[in-house]
């Protein structure tokens, strides 16, 4: 047996005649029992092209008749080289579903009805293949041939026509319900909204901030803070100021609730005006007199005859009756 590809051929080799010392595979060539090699068509030959390729259809007997030859011998009603035409093959009825049955050269062919394809008729038509559904509707093969699952604001066999869905009652509480294509429009009454009027519009809905509970009436709705917070939706958080965190008279300003700032008076300084400012140091008076520092402030030991906190300003030496201009 030789193998080619997928396929394999059997051969069988002639036997030598037999005499003495006669081998055909190990035989000297000066013996006259040898034989000549047979020829390479031999091994390329199927014998069994029967059994190899199985060719006679619908029950057909294969024979072997020679290398890569055969003959089969059809059943009742079958003929050809391959037993593959069907003689009289209307007479089974093979189309179905409704079809009609015409004989050929090659057998029968079916003249199918409505809704069916194929060799017998027996596969229903994918009526969906060709998009009969509009308006982004899905498609589902039938029985009948096929439905549609319309979207919402659609119907019909192909979900081309508008549905009303007023008449449907989809406005719960609104004034009226107005068709729209592929949709409608409620005019919702006072206090609902939502696409069909039933959601209370309650003015409440995020309004109150920092926990604060909203009260809602007919005249409106105002928040209720917890304490700490203020404002119309309370907004407004505790103020560092509250703690009066400034020492020494300083004012405290309040940096948008994140920090506090204190404004000092003279005299003071630091983050809440707890340094006293030496305000003598450098010495702030003139002439070099002695500057004496008191709470809040400075004073200049001014000499005879001037005055202030610099000892810049002169005294009018002249009071009373006697000076010019005195009367």
């Amino acid at each position: 047996k030789i193998k080619s590809g997928d396929e394999s051929f059997s051969f069988v080799l002639p036997l030598p005649p037999t005499f003495p010392l006669c081998h055909f595979f190990n035989c000297p060539l000066t013996l006259p029992c040898c034989p000549l090699p047979p020829p390479i068509s031999l091994y390329l030959s199927d014998l069994n092209y029967c059994g190899t390729h199985q060719p006679c259809k619908n029950g057909g007997t294969c024979s072997n008749t020679e290398p890569n030859e055969y003959q089969c011998e059809c059943q009742e009603g079958f003929r050809g080289r391959n037993c593959d035409i069907v003689e009289h093959a209307c007479l089974s009825s093979p189309c179905v579903n409704g079809a009609t049955c015409a004989e050929d050269p090659a057998g029968f062919s079916c003249v199918c009805a409505d809704n069916w394809t194929g060799h017998t008729c027996a596969d229903a038509v994918r009526q969906c293949d060709a998009n009969p559904c509009g308006r982004g509707a899905t498609c589902q093969e039938s029985p009948e041939g096929f439905r549609c699952l319309c979207p919402p604001g659609w119907t019909g066999r192909t979900c081309q026509l508008d549905t009303n869905e007023c008449d449907m009652g989809v406005c719960v509480h609104a004034r009226s319900c107005r068709n729209l294509i592929g949709g409608y429009l409620c005019d919702c009454l006072p206090g609902w909204a939502g696409p069909n009027c039933d959601v209370r519009n309650s003015s409440c809905q995020g309004l109150c901030l920092n926990r604060g509970h909203c009260e809602d009436s007919v005249s409106g709705s105002r928040c209720l803070c917890v304490p700490g917070f203020s404002g119309k939706h309370c907004q407004t958080g505790p103020s560092p100021c509250d703690s009066t965190p400034c020492q020494h008279g300083g004012q405290c300003v309040d940096n948008e609730g994140r920090a506090e700032l204190c404004s000092c008076p003279m005299g003071y300084s630091g983050t809440y005006c707890e340094m006293v400012v030496d305000l003598c140091n450098p010495n702030p008076c003139q002439q070099g007199v002695p500057c004496q520092s008191a709470d809040g402030g400075y004073t200049c030991a001014c000499p005879e005859g001037y005055y202030g906190n610099e000892c810049t300003s002169l005294k009018d030496p002249c009071h009373g009756q006697h000076c010019p201009g005195e009367s």
